[in-house]
């Protein structure tokens, strides 16, 4: 198997969301976010192909070996997302960790990641002239600005204006206005 400068740097959105849970880690003095955000990123990773593979199982024509050939083409993120909220919020339960005082982080780190995934899309389309990419340049940067104004609400909204749920429905909103840009 041969990595190159492409696969490599569709890795980057990953460590840089670990080195946001690794900052808050220390912030919060809670050792289980590491196991939060492995779990929460390896469901929802997981997720984003099973919800893939039922929506479109037609096209696997009976050869079920297919569905466990991932590309960045066969996810399906709105199934991702849903199932890591929920296995985010089982292990909060097992952890006896506050869900909305951690959903909070959830929602910055799920923002930066995908700022950070529509970035490197940008540069890889630029740099390398073969690289096919399912969206335009122009399409990334509208995304990676609704990313970075999701994650601004997230970090600048006063506790007074937050409501109970606020860092889902925001979540859901961004999805909502990501899908009507897609």
């Amino acid at each position: 198997m041969k990595i190159d400068l492409q696969q490599l740097l569709r890795y980057i959105p990953f460590v840089v969301g670990y080195l946001l849970i690794f900052y808050y880690k220390k912030k919060y003095k809670e050792n289980k976010l590491d196991d939060l955000y492995l779990y929460v990123l390896l469901s929802g990773l997981i997720g984003a192909r099973l919800t893939y593979a039922v929506f479109n199982v037609g096209i696997f024509n009976y050869d079920w070996s297919g569905i466990i050939s991932v590309s960045r083409f066969n996810l399906n993120i709105i199934g991702g997302i849903i199932i890591s909220m929920i296995v985010f919020h089982l292990l909060c339960k097992l952890y006896k960790l506050e869900t909305l005082k951690f959903f909070k982080l959830y929602t910055l780190t799920l923002f930066m990641m995908f700022l950070i995934g529509n970035l490197v899309e940008i540069y890889l389309i630029n740099q390398f002239p073969f690289y096919l990419s399912m969206t335009s340049i122009t399409e990334l940067l509208l995304l990676a600005g609704l990313f970075l104004v999701g994650m601004l609400l997230e970090i600048f909204t006063p506790d007074k204006y937050r409501i109970k749920y606020f860092s889902p429905i925001l979540i859901a909103c961004v999805l909502l206005v990501n899908g009507i840009m897609s």
